[in-house]
């Protein structure tokens, strides 16, 4: 399955790696690599002369490592023109952001102008974890576009992509859905989304900071939110039944479940 992943910036780790992932059979389209000689051969690498037009054809987005030497510009040695974080930010939406060392300063600036906080997906070090992890969302998919798989949940290591398939799981079996800038905890089903992902088991990373007993209140609470606005709901009683069931169910689950004394 072939996947478009867009590259902007980077030093030589990042050109070999957006020819590998072109020789795999992945589009890559590109922005500020101009000089990068060895791309420019291979029919799968799309250099576009344009920021946005790189960024708009995929879900994932590769850059430098690091990010950045000024907290200004990305580091982009094989580029033609600078390219300002800021452009960046103002382009990337809500997809993947996948670079090496973005500083706070750089991660606040996404958080308070372009982006929601919720939606910005992973800042890694080095070029071994950006491999691995591109190997990861090509196995398991994006935020947008998850890719679902009949094995069981326990054994993804990805947690988030196990609470984007709850948050789908529960927008259509409910038929409500979140506010776009809605963040985990101040919505009712991103919050009952969340537990629900960690009872699966593994890994969640500090979803609420509570314990396991402040967090299962909480969530009773989110789910009764949640009941509320389904009876509201324009639809037969039958159809209504059906969805608080489903919350009821995961009530139950809930109840029985013991998790770890700390969630981290």
């Amino acid at each position: 399955m072939s996947t478009n992943f867009t590259v902007v910036g980077g030093d030589l780790r990042i050109i070999k790696l957006a020819k590998m992932l072109a020789e795999d059979g992945n589009k890559v389209y590109t922005y500020g690599v101009e000089k990068a000689e060895e791309l420019k051969e291979n029919e799968n690498i799309i250099m576009c002369n344009k920021l946005q037009d790189a960024v708009k054809n995929s879900e994932i987005i590769i850059g430098p490592i690091p990010f950045s030497s000024n907290g200004k510009e990305i580091n982009a040695p094989f580029g033609e023109n600078t390219i300002s974080i800021r452009e960046l930010m103002h382009v990337i939406n809500a997809k993947i952001l996948i670079a090496g060392s973005i500083t706070p300063e750089v991660y606040n600036l996404a958080n308070d102008e372009y982006i929601e906080k919720e939606e910005i997906s992973v800042w890694l070090t080095s070029f071994k974890d950006i491999e691995y992890l591109i190997i990861r969302m090509m196995d398991l998919g994006t935020n947008k576009k998850p890719i679902y798989k009949d094995i069981d949940p326990k054994n993804m290591s990805d947690s988030y992509i196990r609470f984007l398939m709850k948050v789908k799981y529960y927008k259509e079996k409910l038929n409500i859905i979140p506010p776009e800038n809605a963040i985990v905890k101040d919505n009712a089903l991103l919050y009952v989304s969340l537990v629900d992902s960690l009872m699966i088991g593994g890994f969640v990373k500090n979803p609420v900071g509570m314990k396991v007993k402040d967090m299962k209140a909480e969530a009773y609470n989110r789910i009764e939110e949640l009941e509320k606005m389904v009876k509201e709901q324009n639809e037969i009683q039958e159809i209504k039944d059906e969805r608080i069931n489903i919350l009821e169910d995961l009530r139950k689950r809930i109840e029985s479940y013991e998790g770890y004394q700390y969630i981290y």
